[in-house]
């Protein structure tokens, strides 16, 4: 069985995992410019912190408007599998990482051991399957 809501399916899965949460990135902020170091510098300060306001980065990743000369320089493609490409490893407090997929590629069923995920597409389209376990 399936819902969908706000472009996204939520698969219920018979297993016994915790949920994971992950957070999509509509339009619900005005766009602004912010470059790609803007980006870092605004995460490395919002993580300094033991507790970490969630809507803060969503709002901050919602509003991201950079230019693809920003981050192309990490955009390396695999034409058989999708590729996860370093931006910046946040003092081991968060990953900022540009994730590619080719044209009909996909990533597996996985889960983030119950760590924050967020995402925003920069160039082309993206198919987002949410599975919660229950």
């Amino acid at each position: 069985m399936y819902t969908e809501r706000n472009n996204h399916i939520t698969l219920d899965h018979p297993a016994t995992k915790p949920n994971v949460t992950f957070h999509t990135l509509a339009a619900a902020y005005p766009t602004q410019s912010l470059s790609l170091d803007q980006l870092r510098a605004q995460l490395h300060n919002i993580f300094t912190h033991d507790l970490v306001d969630i809507d803060e980065v969503k709002q901050l990743l919602t509003s991201l408007c950079c230019a693809t000369s920003d981050w192309e320089k990490y955009a390396y493609f695999d034409e058989f599998r999708y590729t996860r490409n370093l931006v910046d490893d946040g003092n081991d407090k968060f990953n900022l990482i540009l994730l590619c997929w080719g044209e009909g590629q996909a990533s597996g069923i996985h889960e983030h051991d119950g760590a924050h995920c967020f995402f925003k597409v920069l160039s082309g389209r993206c198919v987002h399957v949410c599975i919660r376990f229950v």
